[in-house]
């Protein structure tokens, strides 16, 4: 469909040298050959014209966090527009990894399903391990959750991989097992070590106080 008009096109056989394939536009009596090349943009089944990405993290807004990794809950957030995380966990508040967490978050926005398995809204959703998933991520703004990732166990045959839904979409696909290996950490994985964290060229004096004081 173009504009207000519809029309179809019949792909035929190809050409006795193979390099060329019949065409023709419905409705009319010409028939053409066209470069066999243009096959290689012919979807073989519906699931080749689906976004693989599993979420588009670039245009989603959000200061919260959650990740749930078994048993363990951590809390991210970060106060307006400030790139600086804190993490809240067992009445814990500390820095959080900055640059770690924003390459984890980075990497989850590149990350793309292998596969689709079902879109049935009714699907059982324990036969992937997604009735109580092995690793969760609510992201959020403020109090309103804008997208909720679940990540299940391995198909049997093949440890690589694992079964992945969002919550907002009935589809269950399979994503690369160790692109979610730097989630699975505890409070301490993800907590900043540095004593103090200063940004570039924001000091110019250095005051030292003590048994001898001096000015840099």
């Amino acid at each position: 469909q173009y504009g207000d008009r519809e029309g179809r096109l019949l792909v035929g056989s190809l050409s006795p040298l193979q390099d060329q394939v019949f065409v023709q536009v419905s409705g009319r009596e010409e028939i053409y050959l066209v470069t066999s090349e243009f096959l290689r943009f012919l979807p073989r089944v519906g699931n080749d014209w689906r976004d693989t990405t599993l979420a588009d993290l670039k245009h989603l807004v959000f200061n919260r966090l959650v990740l749930t990794n078994g048993n363990r809950t951590l809390l991210f957030h970060r106060e307006g527009t400030t790139d600086s995380w804190n993490i809240n966990a067992r009445s814990l508040e500390a820095r959080a990894d900055n640059p770690k967490l924003n390459h984890l978050l980075e990497e989850l926005a590149l990350l793309r399903f292998n596969e689709f398995v079902s879109d049935n809204p009714k699907a059982d959703l324990g036969r992937f391990g997604l009735d109580t998933p092995d690793l969760t991520l609510v992201f959020a703004q403020e109090d309103k959750n804008l997208l909720t990732l679940n990540f299940g166990r391995s198909p049997t045959n093949d440890e690589t991989v694992v079964y992945a839904r969002r919550a907002d979409t009935m589809s269950v696909g399979l994503i690369a097992k160790e692109a979610l290996a730097g989630w699975r950490g505890t409070l301490e994985d993800f907590r900043d070590r540095h004593l103090v964290n200063l940004p570039a060229n924001s000091v110019d004096e250095v005051e030292r106080y003590g048994t001898s004081s001096f000015t840099l």
